[in-house]
Order: C-alpha cells, then structure tokens, then sequence
C-alpha cells in the first residue's frame, strides 16, 4: 500500500487451532517416499496458514540480534524453534534423528527433499 507506515508487529504467536492442522497422526507423519509428497503438501500448507514459512523456506532471514531489531529477531527465532518442533513431530522416530541436527529449520526442511529424490519438489523445501 503507498504510503503505508505500519511497524512490523512486536509480537506473534501461532493460534491455538493451526496446531491441529500440521499432520501428526500416526498414519499421516513422513515415513518415507512413499507419503512423502503429500506429507510435504499438508507441511507447507500449515507453515503457510501458519505465517512461518518463510523462516522455514529460508528466504525470511533472522534479523539481526540488536535494540532496533529486538522484536524481529524474537519473533523470528520464536517462529524457528516451533518450526522445528513441527517438523520433528510430524515425522516418524527414525526420521526424528536425521533432521534434529539442524540448527535452522530451513536447514532440516531442505534434507527431507534430498532424502527422498523421487517425489522432491523444485523450491527446496519440503
């Protein structure tokens, strides 16, 4: 909008409901290839409704850590780690191990693709 002024909100949290959205019964968490694609299509349409994609795609990058920033940078890292978290529950436990290394969740979200090849999509996450 031209003109428009508006400061970035000092705070965010993921609404109660868009927990239930992301897919964590059993029969629905990545398990290999085989669900695989659609397991991405329900993680990234969460992270989406969610506002959380882009710190999970990579292309919203943290701010930086300082007193003009402060807000950002929390909100980021805040978004990050629930991130991770999602991820970690929505797949299965072997999986579990090959993604909790990572310290950004971009970086576990683009393993997942190199994991499984066959289904991999072009945007590099999920």
């Amino acid at each position: 909008m031209p003109g428009d002024t508006s400061t970035p909100p000092e705070t965010w949290d993921m609404p109660t409901s868009s927990a239930a959205i992301f897919p964590k019964a059993e029969a629905d968490r990545l398990e290999n290839e085989e669900n695989y694609y659609v397991w991405s299509v329900r993680m990234k349409n969460a992270f989406e409704s969610c506002e959380m994609m882009g710190v999970v795609d990579g292309s919203q990058t943290i701010p930086p850590d300082d007193a003009a920033n402060i807000a950002q940078h929390r909100i980021w890292k805040k978004k990050d780690n629930l991130a991770k978290a999602m991820i970690t529950q929505c797949v299965k436990s072997d999986l579990v191990i090959k993604v909790a290394h990572a310290k950004r969740c971009d970086v576990a979200s683009r393993f997942l693709p190199l994991e499984f090849p066959v289904q991999t999509n072009t945007d590099g996450a999920f």
